[in-house]
């Protein structure tokens, strides 16, 4: 009877420390994908303020917004990741801020 008690407070420690260990592995992946989706963002918007940054200095200088995106890339030395965002630029005149949107290819879900 004694092994019997043994053994079932054996499996009882077992199968909390398995719980306790599933439990912190799923803190720790919920933490990493947080993390992970801030990063996305954040590059997301430094990829869009380096394009508005440049739109304005172009303005500044040179007295007309630019017309494309290649005019920044080739006149401002903007570098941009076309495999990880989608880049809208629309130009509505020479006067008027273009229209920038800047979106994450492949966005993580919270």
């Amino acid at each position: 009877m004694a092994r019997l008690k043994r053994l079932i407070r054996n499996y009882k420690n077992i199968i909390l420390s398995a719980a306790l260990l599933v439990a912190v592995v799923a803190v720790f992946q919920a933490s990493v994908g947080n993390a992970a989706l801030k990063v996305d963002e954040s590059a997301e918007r430094a990829q869009y303020e380096a394009i508005k940054k440049a739109t304005v200095q172009c303005y500044a200088l040179e007295g007309f917004f630019p017309p494309n995106m290649d005019y920044l890339i080739d006149h401002y030395g903007i570098i941009v990741d076309y495999d990880k965002f989608i880049i809208h630029y629309e130009a509505e005149g020479a006067n008027l801020m273009p229209d920038i949107v800047v979106i994450n290819r492949y966005p993580r879900s919270e």
